[in-house]
């Protein structure tokens, strides 16, 4: 499995498509691409024919049972983000927008009364286009803290390739954690960045700046993404 990670939004991932065409071009079995928050790509170019299956993606989140919740304050005392709140001698509220479940409340309760429940996360596409199967994984929170997002797409990737074998899996840069895990999951990492990330450093990566020589070359990389999403028939 090859795993290609991007940063700069839909432009970055028709380019790093386009660097994909040549190599994966190929008449052996069914190619499987694995794209992350691939709505450019779903919106603009699949038709809802092609598309064969939807299902609902969920994650484990941390909630209180008030039955056993006595307000001893400890839950709130160990959340490293202040995701959990609450006066003094009364019941805290989890704020599960804001929580990056790290279950420490979890194991710090004495009296159980968190516990973990399902949430839908995310939205998996799937879609068979002339030997290519994409399948897209669309977050549904998208604008949460990069931290919870990176444990949302985590979850995702696991669970699909726990039931499908992938060939590309291409990935928006989103936090540190996420760099890790891919690359634990395969040495055959690529990069494309489309700018300089001050909070994240990223080595071997492909980056393409804004002056007019590079922007020459990303509108090359597109006209490539036309020709292969044309040979796709998308």
């Amino acid at each position: 499995m090859k795993a290609v990670l991007y940063h700069g939004g839909p432009l970055a991932l028709l380019y790093v498509i386009s660097r994909l065409a040549p190599k994966e071009a190929s008449d052996r079995k069914i190619e499987r691409f694995v794209l992350i928050d691939g709505d450019n790509l779903l919106e603009e170019h699949i038709e809802e024919e092609q598309i064969y299956k939807r299902e609902d993606g969920t994650i484990k989140v941390p909630s209180i049972d008030y039955r056993k919740c006595d307000a001893c304050g400890l839950c709130i005392g160990v959340c490293p983000i202040d995701a959990i709140v609450g006066l003094p001698n009364a019941k805290p509220t989890i704020l599960i927008d804001r929580c990056v479940l790290c279950n420490k409340c979890l194991r710090a309760c004495s009296r159980k009364a968190i516990v973990l429940k399902e949430k839908k996360a995310y939205v998996v596409i799937h879609a068979l286009i002339k030997e290519k199967e994409f399948i897209i994984i669309r977050p549904i929170h998208y604008d949460n803290d990069p931290i919870i997002k990176s444990t949302i797409l985590r979850q995702a990737i696991e669970r699909i390739l726990e039931r499908y074998e992938v060939d590309v899996l291409i990935i928006p840069i989103v936090e540190q954690s996420l760099i890790e895990y891919v690359k634990n999951l395969t040495k055959d990492v690529q990069y494309v960045v489309l700018s300089p990330l001050s909070s994240i450093i990223v080595e071997n990566a492909i980056y393409v700046s804004k002056n007019i020589t590079q922007y020459k070359e990303i509108l090359k990389a597109l006209s490539n993404v036309k020709e292969l999403l044309k040979r796709l028939a998308l």
